[in-house]
């Protein structure tokens, strides 16, 4: 950014079960930088034109007056869900503190989002391994395939609800695909 100083873009997520705090909003905001927080924060408001206000977003409100940051929101909805009984929505918000009115938003926002594009797109590639469709081994009979399932089911079931029936049940089907794996093995 030319005769500008650093602009910091922070890409946030809040699930949607957390409370919003105060304090993880301060540390990003008192930068002295220039901050644009922006994505799912799960803060819905009717003061962006939300379908109805929930309580990260009141929070939010107050803290964009206590703290002193905008709060910059699509103009029309961009979530529209499947279920024709549900209004679309607004889902992304943007966060921004101490963005000089004379910018040029267009060039430096877009030249700040490709290289954090670029970025993301390493480490994803970087990070990612290929499989090939067939890899040379035979797939399980239906049959083994079946008992697998079904000892898997078991093992999660023994796991969630750990009773002496449960695990029993677990036990036998491990056995069972145990005696069974010998003979898929020699078959191929």
């Amino acid at each position: 950014m030319t005769g500008h100083g650093v602009l910091i873009l922070v890409l946030v997520y809040l699930p949607p079960k957390k409370k919003l705090l105060r304090s993880d909003l301060e540390i990003l905001i008192v930068l002295k930088d220039a901050v644009i927080l922006f994505g799912d924060l799960n803060s819905k408001s009717t003061n962006w034109k939300c379908n109805y206000s929930n309580r990260n977003g009141r929070k939010m409100v107050g803290l964009a007056e206590d703290l002193y940051f905008n709060i910059v929101t699509p103009l029309t909805p961009i979530h529209y869900p499947n279920d024709v009984n549900r209004s679309p929505d607004i889902l992304y918000i943007a966060l921004a503190k101490g963005i000089p009115s004379d910018m040029i938003l267009t060039d430096d926002i877009d030249n700040a989002t490709g290289v954090l594009t670029n970025h993301i797109r390493t480490v994803v590639d970087d990070s990612s391994r290929v499989f090939l469709a067939n890899s040379g081994c035979k797939e399980l009979s239906r049959d083994v395939s079946e008992l697998i399932r079904q000892k898997n089911f078991a093992l999660r079931r023994a796991r969630k609800y750990p009773t002496c029936e449960n695990r029993s049940h677990a036990r036998a089907y491990q056995c069972r695909v145990k005696a069974r794996m010998p003979e898929v093995r020699n078959n191929k």
